[in-house]
């Protein structure tokens, strides 16, 4: 159960959903499996419909995550169009004798089948007869994007960009078996795979390479360091791939650290002791711990999880074919601890409390005035950008008019580069607690070497409003505002001011300086540590006491109780050794039986209806939980049912 307050949940949680229903009207959304503030999602019709269809019109159907589902009558109630993966037709039974017993009123059945039958014949009508999709423009498309998306975070002595006639000595397993994709349910088989290994012969490129590590567990191995020392004795630059493994970070289980395999870090520290010219490429879809590694090179590409062209990609980055010139989507800490939030999560067993409310990755570290390793924005190129000339259409504008920023760029290098330039807000004085600035606006510009261009970014009303609980609506509280032209939020390159003029003055406007004075000062002397967010401070902008956050007990399982919570009960214990046996052997390779063991754990017992096809019917599984609770029957019923489905 994810407890948020209102204010979190509007400018952080929901926002993004909000723009592109709002701009993009999409066919189909999903809908989670958790809790949110006490109710599935689903079957919250606050969020479902009247939120998501009523407030943002959102016209398309909403798909439930597989085996999201809690409760499939109120789900139609709440708005929930289309069950996955389908439970063999039980809860089509279930729907209709809600119908019949008055539980369901057949106007809201009627609005989700209805919504069906237009998405059924809306995607039989895009079909496009003999179409042949062409996989090598496709190809070329995720090149494109691999490069375009890459971040340089270091680059010292321009080590980068390497010489075309250059010999590279490679090290690292991942540049030969490139993680290119998240493991889980996410990985799809492309119709072609290009690792950074395969892009060097493609060209007919010169080149050593050693593995320096394996891809199971830490990946340490004395023999394949040694190797990769020998080959990078003496040689002008090293080119090493390093990076989340599988097992470090898939679906179905949270990381607990940030740090890289232990394997990679010490053939790093080993490679810096013959050789200093080291050129890392980062492989991983999130943020990892840079501390212990970094000083060991003096370039690093980051190319996240660059998909199916990714070498192709990498080796274009580092020859300075394509000008690296992506930004950091997210704030590098320089440890998990360093951020507030790691206090809380993954809390449990019940709930996991939002604490840290509006002060998510940036807004955290900038409003405490914390160091990071690398800042929300941040990315380097092998060119250099100047900013000039910022202007505003207006020093004063009412709640409701555009605001149009513009400012000149020009790419004062001797390459050709794309520079994203970043538009945040900043109040000056405001009564309710705010984070220090927000990004607000962005765009991305082409340069040739003394090329200068004006660009211009508009921001609306809500760049410069906030979530007013007490209105519940967007709230501009007049007053000034600096409009701060930046390329990283902790790089600021031009400032200006606008007065906004609210239409709505006399709001009341909430006020938890007594209640919750921590959101209004959130600056620490802990170190690398957090202050803790007192409970009480959270229940004050949340608006209700939290629950107590304790394991169920025998007698207290119910269908959403999980796998793992049953173990307490010597029944719950082999069933789970049962199920933990049969999916490894299932699952296959070691990195996927790891996440299915992890998402074993938390699957709610109302799961085994869907996810055996229906097999286990309904019964069965109430039976199941009768056992869990020591009821008399509970055999019974299971078998009853098992034989009824059967």
């Amino acid at each position: 159960d994810s407890i948020v307050d209102e204010r979190a949940l509007r400018e952080i949680y929901l926002a993004a959903f909000e723009s592109i229903v709002k701009k993009e009207q999409p066919t189909t959304i999903m809908c989670s499996y958790n809790r949110l503030n006490g109710t599935y999602l689903s079957d919250n019709k606050r969020l479902l419909t009247d939120i998501l269809r009523d407030e943002w019109g959102f016209k398309g159907i909403v798909v439930s995550d597989w085996g999201a589902v809690n409760d499939r009558v109120e789900g139609v109630k709440a708005g929930l169009d289309l069950e996955m993966p389908g439970n063999g037709g039980q809860n089509d039974k279930n729907i209709i004798k809600a119908v019949k017993e008055g539980r369901l009123d057949e106007k809201d059945l009627d609005k989700v089948v209805l919504r069906m039958i237009k998405f059924a014949f809306e995607c039989k009508e895009k079909e496009v007869p003999g179409h042949k999709a062409d996989y090598e423009s496709h190809h070329a498309l995720s090149r494109k994007a691999a490069e375009s998306g890459a971040v340089l975070l270091k680059n010292e002595g321009k080590l980068l960009p390497l010489k075309e006639d250059e010999k590279i000595t490679v090290i690292g397993k991942l540049a030969e078996v490139m993680r290119y994709q998240g493991a889980g349910s996410s990985r799809i088989n492309p119709t072609k795979l290009t690792p950074f290994l395969k892009a060097l012969e493609q060209e007919g490129k010169d080149f050593e390479f050693a593995e320096g590590y394996t891809l199971k567990g830490d990946g340490y191995n004395a023999g394949l360091i040694k190797k990769a020392v020998k080959l990078a004795r003496g040689k002008d630059k090293v080119v090493v791939f390093i990076g989340l493994t599988d097992s470090y970070e898939s679906e179905g289980f949270d990381r607990t650290h940030l740090n890289l395999p232990d394997g990679q870090i010490l053939l790093l520290n080993e490679l810096k002791k013959v050789n200093e010219n080291i050129i890392v490429v980062l492989h991983g879809g999130s943020p990892v711990r840079v501390s212990t590694w970094a000083d060991c090179a003096k370039s690093i590409l980051n190319v996240y999880l660059p998909g199916q062209a990714g070498g192709e990609a990498t080796l274009n980055l580092l020859l300075g074919r394509v000008n690296p010139s992506g930004k950091l989507a997210e704030t590098y800490p320089p440890r998990l601890e360093s951020n507030v939030s790691s206090k809380y999560f993954p809390m449990g067993p019940r709930t996991v409390e939002y604490r840290e409310s509006i002060y998510v990755g940036y807004r955290y570290f900038d409003k405490a005035e914390k160091d990071v390793a690398f800042p929300f924005g941040y990315g380097l190129s092998y060119t250099t950008f100047e900013y000039s000339d910022l202007k505003l259409s207006s020093d004063k504008i009412k709640e409701g008019e555009t605001l149009k920023v513009s400012l000149k760029v020009k790419n004062t290098g001797d390459m050709a580069g794309a520079e994203v330039v970043q538009i945040y807000v900043s109040d000056v004085e405001s009564t309710i607690f705010k984070p220090v600035k927000e990004l607000k606006g962005f765009t991305k510009v082409f340069l040739n070497p003394g090329e200068e261009k004006e660009v211009t970014i508009e921001l609306d009303s809500r760049a410069f409003s906030y979530y007013n609980v007490l209105i519940k609506d967007w709230h501009v509280e007049s007053g000034e505002f600096e409009i701060l032209a930046a390329a990283s939020s902790r790089d600021i390159r031009l400032k200006a001011k606008v007065y906004v003029e609210s239409l709505n003055p006399d709001a009341p406007i909430p006020d938890y300086k007594e209640s919750a004075p921590y959101y209004y000062d959130i600056k620490d002397n802990e170190g690398e540590g957090t202050r803790d967010i007192p409970v009480e401070q959270f229940e004050a902008i949340y608006g209700s006491k939290m629950i107590p956050n304790t394991p169920p007990k025998k007698g207290e399982f119910d269908m959403n109780t999980t796998v793992y919570q049953t173990t307490v009960t010597s029944f719950g214990r082999f069933m789970y050794r049962l199920l933990a046996f049969g999916s490894k052997i299932l699952a296959g390779n070691a990195e996927n039986s790891q996440m299915v063991q992890e998402s074993l754990k938390d699957l709610p017992l109302r799961s085994f209806a869907g996810f055996t096809g229906g097999i286990l019917s309904q019964k069965s599984v109430e039976g199941i939980q009768d056992i869990l609770n020591g009821k008399r029957g509970g055999v019974r019923k299971f078998f009853k049912g098992f034989k009824k489905k059967a």
